[in-house]
């Protein structure tokens, strides 16, 4: 809260000193300009909201789990957002209607009330005039940090909705508004030479990025909303497939071992088809399963057992990484191989640990060698990928050099009668996985810095 009071004292600051009327400007420019601080200030209050409300969700969480709440911590969990949302309406209807702004106290609730709905009317006449007549800007000056003053009123617009009139309203709006933009031609396909089309285009994708927000911070509010969440996600990141804001969401809305949800199933129609691979949103799944799997596994009280949870997140991340190596775009990848191998490792690793048998270990070691064939025939460069499979091979151990095993002597006379060679005795080479990945080495012309063989002499006693 240190950080929190100290941001929000320098911002009252800053506005009250400027205190610019930006609803008056008559330039893109001087009107990005005056919005700069009201946006700041108007996200600082919707981060410290949410951030609430999580903590308020953790609180609920260990009660639910039949952890008895200590006073501090029955404290915590009734502590409420009011301050913050009553001062984010009163900023917001300090912008709407164009007063000059003063900080906000308890007793100034009834003027909330009072100018509200005329900041809501404000807004609408300046979003629907302006619409009419969309101002390019200068995108490719602003690239990447473009900004547009549509996307700030409705921004502004679309909060003092949501705090007075609801979610479904406010979402309705801004949809309404991103609709109007979409019917002056905005297409999915856009021309990067046509300022134009881009600038509706970024609009488009802005007003989505607002209707997002919104439907997140209600179902953090309540869980039984997610749905309408994910099927606004969906079309979102089939919408604007490119946008990293989307693809750093998916956490958001992909938190579960599920592989039929529409989104799951997004995923993995972008691998299948080459036109739609999305290798951004393919690795953001990848991430988001390894690290689930990681937090259930360290968790576990026996480090020897996958609960059913890590076995489903496991299991969708191999999922993934055999899909992709499937395709001839995403099959030289040598970090996938890398993490199929892993994968690998941990069931080996896991399944060995409870049952472990001689048939059972020969079977993990052929497993990874199989995996490790299939993956030099794509990458045969890569170098780590037959340290990882030795590594792998010596956690179940596996990892074995080239052995001769006498088998006894040989009775057998030759045709001749010659008995010369009786007392000779037979013998058999059982090869070692470790001479056998060197050799695999040698054969991709792939650096060893010391051979086992000039080891051997090294190590021999002087």
């Amino acid at each position: 809260m240190d950080g929190y009071e100290a941001a929000y004292n320098i911002l009252v600051t800053a506005i009250q000193a400027s205190n610019s009327n930006f609803m008056k400007q008559n330039t893109e420019a001087g009107f990005l300009q005056a919005t700069l601080l009201y946006r700041a200030a108007a996200e600082l209050e919707l981060k410290q909201i949410v951030r609430i409300q999580q903590k308020n969700n953790a609180h609920c969480d260990i009660n639910n789990k039949n952890q008895p709440l200590n006073n501090q911590q029955q404290q915590q969990l009734d502590d409420d957002d009011t301050v913050h949302r009553n001062r984010l309406q009163w900023l917001l209807v300090h912008i709407g209607c164009g007063r000059k702004f003063t900080p906000y106290t308890p007793d100034k609730n009834d003027v909330i009330l009072t100018l509200g709905e005329a900041a809501h009317q404000a807004f609408v006449d300046w979003i629907y005039e302006d619409v009419e007549k969309i101002s390019c800007g200068n995108v490719f000056k602003m690239a990447p940090f473009v900004r547009h003053s549509i996307a700030d009123v409705v921004f502004f617009h679309a909060w003092l909705t949501r705090f007075s009139s609801g979610t479904h309203e406010a979402v309705q709006s801004v949809q309404a508004i991103r609709n109007r933009i979409q019917a002056e031609g905005t297409d999915l396909h856009v021309d990067r030479f046509d300022q134009l089309s881009l600038t509706k285009s970024f609009l488009v994708e802005s007003l989505d990025k607002i209707c997002l927000d919104l439907l997140s911070l209600h179902s953090l509010a309540n869980v039984v909303h997610k749905a309408q969440l994910t099927q606004f996600y969906h079309y979102c990141i089939k919408r604007h497939s490119s946008s990293k804001y989307f693809q750093k969401k998916l956490p958001l809305i992909q938190d579960n071992t599920s592989i039929v949800s529409p989104i799951w199933q997004e995923i993995l129609a972008s691998i299948q088809n080459p036109r739609k691979t999305n290798l951004a949103l393919i690795e953001e799944a990848c991430r988001i399963s390894i690290t689930k799997f990681l937090a259930v596994f360290n968790d576990e009280t026996s480090s020897q057992d996958i609960s059913p949870t890590g076995c489903g997140f496991l299991y969708k991340l191999s999922n993934l990484l055999e899909r992709c190596v499937s395709q001839p775009g995403l099959r030289n990848s040598p970090l996938i191989w890398r993490l199929l191998l892993w994968c690998a490792s941990i069931q080996m690793t896991t399944s060995s640990s409870r049952h472990r048998t001689d048939a059972s270990e020969e079977q993990s070691r052929e497993d990874l060698k199989v995996l490790l064939y299939r993956a030099i025939q794509d990458v045969p460069w890569c170098k780590a990928l037959y340290l990882d499979t030795a590594l792998y091979l010596a956690k179940i151990d596996q990892l074995t050099r080239t052995t001769t095993r006498i088998l006894g002597k040989n009775a057998e006379s030759s045709s001749d009668g010659e008995n010369d060679q009786n007392d000779e005795e037979r013998t058999q080479i059982i090869p070692g996985t470790l001479d056998h990945i060197s050799e695999l080495m040698v054969e991709k012309e792939i650096r060893i810095r010391v051979p086992l063989q000039e080891l051997d002499v090294l190590l021999e006693p002087v």
